[in-house]
């Protein structure tokens, strides 16, 4: 993805919730250190940890803390 031009405020929040806006805080998300997070796939509430390996793990912030989920 191409460098992008420095936004004003106004036209960061017009482009917020666009797919341009997506990309864009994806990219930025990507750049930063490991762990990373995303939601669950399938389960409200849940989120996925993601290892620089890519190990995936399950699980919620309790007390801000990460705690991975029992699996059944």
């Amino acid at each position: 993805m191409p460098d992008h031009e420095p936004m004003s405020l106004c036209e960061l929040i017009e482009v917020v919730d666009t797919p341009e806006g997506r990309t864009r805080l994806k990219t930025f998300l990507d750049s930063e250190p490991f762990p990373h997070f995303e939601a669950h796939r399938t389960v409200k509430g849940v989120l996925i940890r993601i290892e620089a390996d890519g190990t995936e793990t399950a699980g919620k912030f309790v007390d801000r803390k990460f705690v991975t989920l029992e699996s059944d």
